[in-house]
């Protein structure tokens, strides 16, 4: 909601794609997914992918992908999500100061990068908290837990962005 419309939305993992279904005519989605077999799954199974907005689906690993992307002077993202972490091996690689330099590459100062990292094992906003601040960013969270319904689980999220940026979501329950 704070973001500008028509939005342009990067995905570090495709898992189910819901994003694509909650896209406005005219936004855009690209997914970067490094398992072909699930980019194959998707393409044949997944219909909210055929929604209101553009959806691209890239294959590969994203740290290569988001770079060629750059290289190739394709138009920022508003956001980029970063959605690899609810399993027991989590990639670390995509938490460190080097990844989050690339990834802000892609929104540009006035982007947010958004990670998802409810994990049952592992609590992954220090570290997040720690290469937001090397780069002189704010790193807000946002929990989903309370008051549930009986088949949802909790989600924890953190946004990374200028100070600017982030404080905008204050509004919307994240807090620093």
């Amino acid at each position: 909601r704070t973001l500008p419309r028509p939005r342009r939305l990067g995905v570090v993992g495709l898992g189910v794609g819901a994003i694509a279904g909650h896209l406005e005519a005219g936004e855009h989605v690209s997914f970067h997914e490094i398992d072909p077999v699930v980019v194959e799954l998707a393409e044949r199974f997944f219909t909210y992918l055929d929604g209101e907005g553009e959806v691209r689906l890239v294959t590969g690993d994203a740290r290569h992908t988001l770079a060629a992307e750059r290289r190739e002077e394709i138009a920022p993202y508003d956001a980029l999500v970063v959605d690899a972490f609810s399993g027991d091996a989590v990639p670390l690689h995509l938490l460190t100061v080097e990844a989050l330099d690339l990834y802000r590459a892609r929104v540009g100062d006035e982007g947010l990068v958004v990670y998802h990292v409810s994990n049952r094992y592992l609590d992954l906003r220090p570290p997040l908290r720690g290469a937001a601040e090397a780069r002189g960013l704010e790193a807000w969270v946002k929990d989903r837990g309370r008051d549930l319904g009986v088949l949802e689980d909790a989600s924890r999220y953190v946004a990374i962005g200028s100070p600017e940026r982030v404080r905008a979501l204050e509004s919307f329950g994240w807090r620093r």
